[in-house]
């Protein structure tokens, strides 16, 4: 998988490419933990560039979700069609703030 992080005013986007499994999803749970230990408390992640999301990639969402849902804010941006129903059979749409689009993301991010 290959990763890559931008700030966008108060907003870090992260943008993994590939699938996101059990063989890849160590690599941006680490990114992301390195990124709140730096104090980093606002983050989109954008999934546009994402093929598959399998359960070990769920549950790094859950965990940033609720590292920076204490105190900054965690947001999944452009799913595409087969992540986003992922998304939505499992709940996780219920769980965790997914936007449609990278601008929406930004924009509930910084609020």
């Amino acid at each position: 998988m290959e990763l890559s992080s931008v700030l966008k005013g108060e907003v870090l986007v992260v943008s993994p490419a590939g699938d996101l499994n059990a063989a890849s999803c160590g690599q941006l749970e680490a990114e992301l933990a390195s990124h709140a230990e730096n104090g980093c408390r606002r983050i989109v992640l954008d999934l546009s560039q994402i093929r598959y999301v399998s359960s070990a990639g769920l549950r790094v969402f859950l965990v940033a979700a609720r590292r920076h849902g204490r105190d900054g804010s965690f947001v999944l941006a452009s799913p595409s069609d087969a992540v986003a129903q992922i998304l939505k059979m499992t709940g996780f749409d219920r769980i965790v703030r997914v936007e449609p689009s990278l601008d929406q993301a930004l924009a509930a991010a910084a609020t």
